[in-house]
């Protein structure tokens, strides 16, 4: 499964109960995102996982990560 430019995905974190968030899509290629949060955009790299399902982390540096998936 793959990201699809436009469309938008949500996240909850695990830890902190009734806090989630969402990222839209801008464009993508082959190995980023261009996604918009809270009318910011940025780009991400794109991880797979071991089921082959695309992966990205909502930032790279905080000690609770949202991380949003395309198979829910």
């Amino acid at each position: 499964m793959k990201f699809e430019a436009g469309k938008t995905y949500y996240s909850n974190k695990a830890c902190m109960a009734g806090l989630s968030s969402d990222i839209t899509i801008v464009k993508r290629n082959a190995k980023t995102l261009t996604i918009e949060i809270g009318g910011n955009v940025s780009r991400r790299n794109i991880m797979v996982n071991s089921e082959g399902c695309e992966l990205i982390k909502r930032s790279g540096r905080a000690v609770s990560l949202n991380v949003f998936a395309d198979n829910r």
